[in-house]
């Protein structure tokens, strides 16, 4: 008697469940569908350029800010520079020059209102007082800027000491006292009002013993005081 051999039960599941994958079958995650439209990377804008605050231009030796002494003035786009060229701002009755000659502009701060001569934060002086000279001295007047140690104008004489210990002391005139701080390329001279028995009542009494204004000279200047004197300024007289 012959006898037919059948499938075992294992061997019919694995035809069954591979029916009902082949049923079920999806295009591949991995092959060719619909095609994708190239995407373009958007490029952001630029940060249109800003000016520093004044409280970040810190003064010292060599210089006050981006201005650094010995160097000229950097050219910068209008929205950013700290300072901006007068071409007639020491054009007076008493200065014989015209717009171009040197000695007849000067680099004013781009912080000050231009129309009032009393609004002046800083100067700068360059070398024969001409746009593009090397700078020989810029002049701090406002209390908005101060040194990294925190000097300032209308800080105290202690102040300055504790500050700087081992400025060099210069007498400047009967009215004042330098207290100078040598760099390497520059020099940091910081002017404090005194009480002149010379020129008694020169200064008012709150201003005695304390910072008149700050000035950081080129390492090849002579370095000098501002008070009672009309030569540290940006024009001749």
């Amino acid at each position: 008697m012959k006898t037919t051999r059948r499938p075992s039960a294992a061997a019919l599941l694995v035809a069954l469940a591979a029916t009902l994958a082949g049923c079920n079958s999806q295009p591949s995650a991995d092959g060719p569908g619909p095609e994708s439209s190239p995407t373009s990377s958007a490029t952001s804008p630029a940060e249109p350029a800003t000016r520093l605050a004044l409280s970040e231009l810190v003064v010292s030796p060599a210089g006050v800010g981006p201005l650094l002494v010995g160097q000229p003035v950097a050219d910068e786009p209008e929205e950013s520079a700290v300072v901006t060229w007068d071409p007639t701002g020491c054009i007076t009755a008493g200065v014989p020059t015209v717009e171009g000659e040197p000695w007849s502009g000067y680099w004013r701060s781009a912080y000050e209102d231009a129309g009032n001569p009393d609004d002046r934060t800083f100067t700068v002086v360059t070398k024969d007082g001409v746009k593009d000279g090397p700078i020989a001295r810029v002049i701090v007047y406002g209390d908005e800027l101060a040194t990294e140690e925190g000097v300032r104008v209308g800080s105290t004489v202690d102040e300055v000491l504790a500050a700087y210990p081992d400025a060099v002391v210069q007498p400047g005139p009967a009215v004042s006292r330098l207290y100078v701080v040598e760099g390497a390329t520059g020099s940091l001279s910081v002017e404090v009002a005194i009480d002149s028995p010379e020129l008694p009542g020169y200064w008012d009494a709150a201003q005695i013993d304390t910072v008149l204004w700050m000035v950081v000279f080129d390492a090849s200047d002579e370095v000098t005081a501002a008070a009672a004197s009309d030569t540290i300024g940006p024009c001749p007289v």
